[in-house]
């Protein structure tokens, strides 16, 4: 008896194709290297938040003295990135766009506090990404969702029987007790 060899079929099985697919790191192609694609978007990351950092520190008025340089500004906060979105490039991609428009916006001073150390950069990367608009604008938001709110409410209903105003049914209270049921109960007596 010899040794039987199998080979893998060129049509695989239902079962198999899951085996075949690349992994589920949404982002990298077939026949990609996993590694080139995280160093070049890591690269392109990098550079784009030190320009950002670097415009900022060119638009400054005022010398102030900065706990962090660009460089290792940019650094710091792509590797901070990095560790919290290492499983998805996808995710990583999607939080650096946030990011990156958060840190151009000069309402929310972002990359100024990050540079001169006011905001730490794990505190920033761990932000919600509903908590990296502007104060103003959260606030214009907020003022958005009442003014729905209040639309969508209607008419305000009467918080007291006493405000109810109409002709055909008269209820008032008293002592927290309705009228009618004051003349019905013998304790509560009117006179």
């Amino acid at each position: 008896m010899g040794i039987s060899h199998t080979t893998p079929s060129k049509n695989p099985k239902k079962g198999t194709v899951k085996n075949l697919s690349p992994s589920k790191d949404y982002g990298i192609a077939i026949g990609d290297d996993p590694d080139d694609v995280w160093n070049s978007t890591r690269t392109a990351c990098v550079n784009s938040v030190l320009k950002t950092f670097k415009a900022i520190k060119a638009k400054d008025d005022i010398e102030i003295e900065y706990k962090y340089t660009p460089e290792i500004s940019a650094t710091k906060y792509e590797n901070l990135l990095y560790n919290k979105y290492s499983l998805s490039l996808n995710a990583y991609k999607l939080r650096f766009r946030k990011d990156l428009i958060a840190l151009k916006n000069p309402k929310t001073k972002f990359a100024f506090d990050l540079m001169i150390g006011y905001l730490e950069f794990s505190d920033f990367v761990n932000l919600n990404e509903k908590d990296l608009i502007s104060k103003s604008q959260k606030e214009k938001n907020t003022k958005l969702l009442d003014d729905q709110l209040k639309n969508k409410m209607g008419k305000q209903f009467p918080t007291n029987i006493n405000q109810i105003k109409n002709q055909n049914v008269f209820v008032s209270e008293k002592w927290g007790i309705s009228e009618s049921a004051a003349k019905i109960d013998p304790e509560f007596d009117l006179d």
